[in-house]
Protein backbone atom coordinates (compact mmCIF):
# COMPACT_ATOMS: atom_id res chain seq x y z
CA UNK A 1 0.00 0.00 0.00
CA UNK A 2 1.05 3.50 -0.60
CA UNK A 3 2.02 5.29 2.40
CA UNK A 4 -0.62 8.39 3.29
CA UNK A 5 2.25 10.87 3.28
CA UNK A 6 5.88 10.56 3.40
CA UNK A 7 8.77 13.21 5.07
CA UNK A 8 11.65 13.92 2.59
CA UNK A 9 14.79 16.00 2.83
CA UNK A 10 15.47 19.26 0.11
CA UNK A 11 17.88 21.68 1.26
CA UNK A 12 19.06 20.11 4.36
CA UNK A 13 14.86 20.73 5.57
CA UNK A 14 12.05 18.85 5.41
CA UNK A 15 9.25 18.52 3.19
CA UNK A 16 6.15 17.13 3.42
CA UNK A 17 4.50 15.48 0.22
CA UNK A 18 1.06 13.61 -0.44
CA UNK A 19 0.88 10.85 -3.00
CA UNK A 20 -1.22 10.51 -6.24
CA UNK A 21 -2.32 7.02 -6.80
CA UNK A 22 -3.54 5.28 -9.61
CA UNK A 23 -6.16 1.91 -9.25
CA UNK A 24 -7.51 -0.29 -12.27
CA UNK A 25 -10.20 -2.51 -12.03
CA UNK A 26 -9.13 -5.81 -14.11
CA UNK A 27 -12.71 -6.79 -15.26
CA UNK A 28 -14.53 -3.67 -16.01
CA UNK A 29 -11.32 -1.44 -16.43
CA UNK A 30 -12.26 1.31 -14.23
CA UNK A 31 -9.67 3.83 -13.11
CA UNK A 32 -9.30 5.54 -10.44
CA UNK A 33 -7.19 7.49 -9.35
CA UNK A 34 -7.18 9.06 -5.27
CA UNK A 35 -5.47 12.63 -4.63
CA UNK A 36 -4.53 12.28 -0.94
CA UNK A 37 -4.17 16.16 0.07
CA UNK A 38 -3.11 18.35 3.12
CA UNK A 39 -5.31 20.09 4.30
CA UNK A 40 -3.12 23.05 4.99
CA UNK A 41 -0.12 23.80 2.08
CA UNK A 42 1.46 26.60 0.20
CA UNK A 43 -0.16 27.25 -2.85
CA UNK A 44 1.54 26.11 -4.84
CA UNK A 45 0.72 22.65 -4.17
CA UNK A 46 -2.87 23.24 -5.00
CA UNK A 47 -1.75 24.72 -7.96
CA UNK A 48 0.12 21.43 -8.87
CA UNK A 49 -2.92 19.39 -7.83
CA UNK A 50 -5.23 21.53 -9.80
CA UNK A 51 -2.87 21.14 -13.13
CA UNK A 52 -2.78 17.23 -12.18
CA UNK A 53 -7.19 16.73 -12.22
CA UNK A 54 -7.03 19.33 -14.98
CA UNK A 55 -5.70 16.94 -17.16
CA UNK A 56 -7.83 13.64 -15.58
CA UNK A 57 -11.33 15.28 -16.16
CA UNK A 58 -9.95 15.91 -20.21
CA UNK A 59 -9.78 12.57 -20.41
CA UNK A 60 -13.29 11.69 -19.11
CA UNK A 61 -12.59 11.54 -15.99
CA UNK A 62 -15.01 12.82 -13.41
CA UNK A 63 -13.81 14.31 -10.13
CA UNK A 64 -15.51 13.17 -6.35
CA UNK A 65 -14.42 15.37 -3.14
CA UNK A 66 -14.53 15.94 0.08
CA UNK A 67 -16.25 18.86 1.00
CA UNK A 68 -18.13 18.99 4.85
CA UNK A 69 -18.57 22.90 4.87
CA UNK A 70 -21.73 22.80 3.22
CA UNK A 71 -25.29 23.28 3.96
CA UNK A 72 -28.55 21.99 2.03
CA UNK A 73 -32.08 23.64 1.91
CA UNK A 74 -33.55 21.24 4.12
CA UNK A 75 -30.99 22.00 7.04
CA UNK A 76 -33.01 23.00 10.44
CA UNK A 77 -30.04 22.56 13.08
CA UNK A 78 -31.21 22.91 16.91
CA UNK A 79 -29.65 26.08 18.97
CA UNK A 80 -27.62 23.29 20.38
CA UNK A 81 -25.95 22.19 16.56
CA UNK A 82 -25.90 25.87 15.70
CA UNK A 83 -23.74 26.61 18.46
CA UNK A 84 -21.50 23.98 17.40
CA UNK A 85 -21.60 24.71 13.91
CA UNK A 86 -20.42 28.48 14.54
CA UNK A 87 -17.77 27.11 16.77
CA UNK A 88 -16.28 24.85 13.94
CA UNK A 89 -16.31 27.53 11.69
CA UNK A 90 -14.48 29.79 13.89
CA UNK A 91 -12.25 27.14 14.26
CA UNK A 92 -11.38 26.94 10.60
CA UNK A 93 -11.19 30.70 10.70
CA UNK A 94 -8.43 30.45 13.07
CA UNK A 95 -6.19 27.50 11.95
CA UNK A 96 -5.89 29.85 8.60
CA UNK A 97 -4.82 32.75 10.69
CA UNK A 98 -2.19 30.59 12.66
CA UNK A 99 -0.84 28.40 9.52
CA UNK A 100 -0.58 32.09 7.40
CA UNK A 101 2.96 32.86 8.68
CA UNK A 102 3.78 29.67 6.87
CA UNK A 103 2.76 30.56 4.20
CA UNK A 104 0.10 27.81 3.93
CA UNK A 105 -3.32 27.95 3.00
CA UNK A 106 -6.02 26.15 3.98
CA UNK A 107 -7.40 23.76 0.95
CA UNK A 108 -10.86 24.97 0.20
CA UNK A 109 -9.37 28.40 -0.65
CA UNK A 110 -7.72 26.74 -3.78
CA UNK A 111 -8.37 23.47 -4.57
CA UNK A 112 -12.26 23.59 -6.22
CA UNK A 113 -14.25 23.68 -9.10
CA UNK A 114 -17.66 23.83 -9.97
CA UNK A 115 -17.71 20.97 -12.53
CA UNK A 116 -16.72 18.46 -9.24
CA UNK A 117 -18.92 16.52 -7.44
CA UNK A 118 -19.23 16.54 -3.78
CA UNK A 119 -20.07 13.63 -1.87
CA UNK A 120 -19.92 13.48 1.35
CA UNK A 121 -21.59 14.49 4.87
CA UNK A 122 -22.08 17.74 5.69
CA UNK A 123 -21.11 19.33 8.94
CA UNK A 124 -24.47 19.61 10.35
CA UNK A 125 -24.35 15.44 9.22
CA UNK A 126 -21.57 14.84 11.32
CA UNK A 127 -22.47 16.81 14.75
CA UNK A 128 -25.34 14.49 14.21
CA UNK A 129 -23.74 11.45 14.28
CA UNK A 130 -21.13 12.35 16.54
CA UNK A 131 -23.40 14.01 19.19
CA UNK A 132 -22.76 17.76 20.09
CA UNK A 133 -21.49 16.72 23.16
CA UNK A 134 -18.75 15.08 21.55
CA UNK A 135 -17.94 17.83 18.78
CA UNK A 136 -17.92 20.32 21.41
CA UNK A 137 -15.44 18.66 23.26
CA UNK A 138 -13.47 17.80 20.04
CA UNK A 139 -13.67 22.04 19.25
CA UNK A 140 -12.80 23.08 22.46
CA UNK A 141 -9.47 20.42 22.94
CA UNK A 142 -8.23 21.98 19.08
CA UNK A 143 -9.23 25.23 19.62
CA UNK A 144 -6.86 24.88 22.83
CA UNK A 145 -4.02 24.88 20.81
CA UNK A 146 -4.44 27.83 18.45
CA UNK A 147 -6.21 30.36 20.79
CA UNK A 148 -4.27 33.35 22.76
CA UNK A 149 -4.53 37.40 22.86
CA UNK A 150 -3.30 39.00 19.98
CA UNK A 151 -0.19 40.07 21.43
CA UNK A 152 1.29 36.74 22.38
CA UNK A 153 2.55 36.61 19.66
CA UNK A 154 5.37 33.70 20.86
CA UNK A 155 2.57 31.15 21.55
CA UNK A 156 2.65 30.70 17.37
CA UNK A 157 6.20 28.96 17.98
CA UNK A 158 4.76 26.47 20.00
CA UNK A 159 2.58 25.97 17.56
CA UNK A 160 4.44 25.58 14.42
CA UNK A 161 7.20 22.88 16.74
CA UNK A 162 3.83 20.83 17.89
CA UNK A 163 2.96 20.51 14.18
CA UNK A 164 6.68 19.59 13.30
CA UNK A 165 6.28 17.03 15.67
CA UNK A 166 3.13 15.64 15.00
CA UNK A 167 3.84 15.39 11.52
CA UNK A 168 6.59 13.28 12.13
CA UNK A 169 4.89 10.88 14.29
CA UNK A 170 2.48 10.57 11.68
CA UNK A 171 4.87 10.26 8.81
CA UNK A 172 6.42 7.40 10.54
CA UNK A 173 3.17 5.52 11.28
CA UNK A 174 2.64 5.89 7.54
CA UNK A 175 5.89 4.80 6.79
CA UNK A 176 4.42 1.70 8.28
CA UNK A 177 0.97 1.31 6.83
CA UNK A 178 0.69 1.69 10.77
CA UNK A 179 -2.55 3.76 11.78
CA UNK A 180 -3.00 5.44 14.69
CA UNK A 181 -4.09 4.02 18.22
CA UNK A 182 -8.27 4.74 18.98
CA UNK A 183 -7.80 7.87 21.50
CA UNK A 184 -8.73 7.06 24.78
CA UNK A 185 -11.89 9.65 25.47
CA UNK A 186 -14.84 7.55 23.92
CA UNK A 187 -15.99 11.54 22.92
CA UNK A 188 -12.83 11.56 20.79
CA UNK A 189 -13.48 8.53 19.46
CA UNK A 190 -17.09 9.22 18.22
CA UNK A 191 -15.81 12.06 16.30
CA UNK A 192 -12.83 10.12 14.44
CA UNK A 193 -15.14 7.29 13.74
CA UNK A 194 -17.85 9.87 11.74
CA UNK A 195 -14.67 11.99 10.46
CA UNK A 196 -12.57 9.15 8.65
CA UNK A 197 -14.24 6.00 8.93
CA UNK A 198 -17.99 7.23 8.31
CA UNK A 199 -17.28 9.17 5.53
CA UNK A 200 -14.47 7.31 3.85
CA UNK A 201 -16.99 4.82 3.56
CA UNK A 202 -19.07 7.26 1.70
CA UNK A 203 -16.17 8.26 -0.49
CA UNK A 204 -16.23 4.65 -1.64
CA UNK A 205 -19.53 3.62 -2.13
CA UNK A 206 -19.64 6.87 -5.11
CA UNK A 207 -16.49 5.73 -6.63
CA UNK A 208 -17.32 1.81 -6.56
CA UNK A 209 -20.94 1.94 -7.65
CA UNK A 210 -20.00 3.57 -10.75
CA UNK A 211 -18.17 2.76 -14.17
CA UNK A 212 -16.84 6.09 -14.61
CA UNK A 213 -13.35 6.89 -14.43
CA UNK A 214 -12.86 8.87 -11.12
CA UNK A 215 -10.47 11.43 -9.59
CA UNK A 216 -10.96 10.89 -5.48
CA UNK A 217 -9.71 14.34 -3.89
CA UNK A 218 -9.71 13.22 0.17
CA UNK A 219 -7.45 13.85 3.08
CA UNK A 220 -4.41 12.06 3.15
CA UNK A 221 -5.76 10.59 6.04
CA UNK A 222 -8.48 8.61 4.35
CA UNK A 223 -5.99 7.09 2.24
CA UNK A 224 -5.64 4.01 3.92
CA UNK A 225 -9.23 3.17 4.14
CA UNK A 226 -9.75 4.09 0.56
CA UNK A 227 -6.90 1.60 -0.32
CA UNK A 228 -8.69 -1.62 1.43
CA UNK A 229 -11.99 -0.41 0.11
CA UNK A 230 -11.09 -0.12 -3.29
CA UNK A 231 -9.34 -3.72 -3.05
CA UNK A 232 -12.29 -5.21 -1.80
CA UNK A 233 -13.84 -3.77 -3.86
CA UNK A 234 -11.59 -5.77 -6.67
CA UNK A 235 -9.12 -2.27 -7.79
CA UNK A 236 -5.07 -2.96 -7.74
CA UNK A 237 -2.86 -0.30 -7.79
CA UNK A 238 -1.93 0.59 -10.92
CA UNK A 239 2.14 1.71 -10.94
CA UNK A 240 4.17 3.86 -8.43
CA UNK A 241 2.50 7.07 -7.09
CA UNK A 242 3.46 10.45 -7.79
CA UNK A 243 4.07 12.60 -5.35
CA UNK A 244 3.37 16.15 -4.47
CA UNK A 245 4.94 18.25 -2.34
CA UNK A 246 2.78 20.65 0.52
CA UNK A 247 5.61 22.74 1.71
CA UNK A 248 8.11 22.78 4.19
CA UNK A 249 7.99 21.41 8.03
CA UNK A 250 8.99 24.14 10.71
CA UNK A 251 12.18 22.94 12.58
CA UNK A 252 11.57 21.45 15.69
CA UNK A 253 14.33 22.67 17.75
CA UNK A 254 14.30 26.40 16.33
CA UNK A 255 10.43 26.23 17.28
CA UNK A 256 10.62 25.43 20.34
CA UNK A 257 13.72 27.73 21.35
CA UNK A 258 12.18 30.78 20.25
CA UNK A 259 8.52 29.64 22.51
CA UNK A 260 11.01 29.27 25.26
CA UNK A 261 12.40 32.55 24.54
CA UNK A 262 8.93 34.13 24.35
CA UNK A 263 9.71 34.93 20.44
CA UNK A 264 8.01 34.88 17.71
CA UNK A 265 8.81 32.31 14.31
CA UNK A 266 11.74 32.94 12.18
CA UNK A 267 10.37 33.92 8.72
CA UNK A 268 9.86 30.23 7.02
CA UNK A 269 11.43 29.72 3.35
CA UNK A 270 8.67 28.82 0.75
CA UNK A 271 9.52 25.96 -1.04
CA UNK A 272 8.63 26.95 -4.32
CA UNK A 273 8.15 24.38 -7.11
CA UNK A 274 6.83 22.45 -10.22
CA UNK A 275 6.87 18.81 -10.45
CA UNK A 276 5.99 18.48 -14.38
CA UNK A 277 5.29 14.60 -14.48
CA UNK A 278 3.13 12.10 -16.52
CA UNK A 279 -0.27 11.18 -15.32
CA UNK A 280 -0.99 8.00 -13.63
CA UNK A 281 -3.23 5.00 -14.69
CA UNK A 282 -1.98 4.92 -18.28
CA UNK A 283 -3.54 8.33 -20.20
CA UNK A 284 -1.64 9.87 -22.33
CA UNK A 285 0.26 13.57 -20.98
CA UNK A 286 -1.59 16.08 -23.11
Amino acid sequence: MTPYLRLTTGRRRLILQTPLSAYRHPDSGQRIIVVATHHYAEPAYYHQLLHDIDRYQHDGYVVHYENAQYQTPGDNPTQAEQAVLDDLNALRDLETVRMAPLGWVRQPSLLHHPTWQRKDLTDLDVIRHAGTDAMTHYLTTRRALFDWPDQQVWRLSRVYAFFAISTRMIAALAAKNAVPRPHRDPRMRAVTQVLTDTRTALALDAATTTTDDTVMIWGAAHLPGIHTGLTAAGHHLDGDPQWRTAGYLPSIAASALRYLLRQPPAIHPRYHHATPAAPLGGKPTT
